[in-house]
């Protein structure tokens, strides 16, 4: 986890990072999250597509509208726009062990999800994907 964590602080997309397991542990954040109110819905968002898009996503009382939902991956913005607008991306990876860990990132103006999206999958795979924990 050293290795993804240092790889975390040179990713210069992203403004805040929780990187938590299927249980809703924190692995790694860059800020203080609510786990039972935030985390623990969250590691059952890839469940159900409909739920996902009704609820959206909530970190630290902001409300993340969610605008595409995939097998590994979610991602929306809130309702203000560019400039004010944040983003917010959540990318589920399976780990060399078998373990699921999930990765939400939050990105702000100048970037969008066509730069951070990309950027969190790549992120995972090279340093998620081989961990063993």
């Amino acid at each position: 986890m050293e290795d993804a964590v240092s790889a975390l602080s040179q990713e210069t997309d992203f403004n805040k990072v929780v990187v938590f397991n299927e249980d809703g542990n924190i692995l790694h954040s860059t800020y203080e999250v609510d786990v039972s109110g935030d985390l623990k819905p969250l590691t059952t968002i890839f469940l159900d597509n409909d739920k996902a898009f009704e609820n959206g996503i909530a970190i630290n009382g902001v409300r993340f509208d969610v605008h595409r939902f995939y097998e590994d991956m979610i991602y929306g913005r809130t309702e203000e726009l560019a400039p004010n607008g944040k983003g917010v991306a959540l990318y589920k990876q399976k780990t060399k062990s078998g373990r699921v860990v999930i990765v939400l990132v939050e990105f702000v103006f100048p970037v969008l999800t066509t730069k951070a999206v990309p950027a969190l999958k790549k992120f995972c795979n090279l340093n998620i994907a081989h961990l063993t924990i």
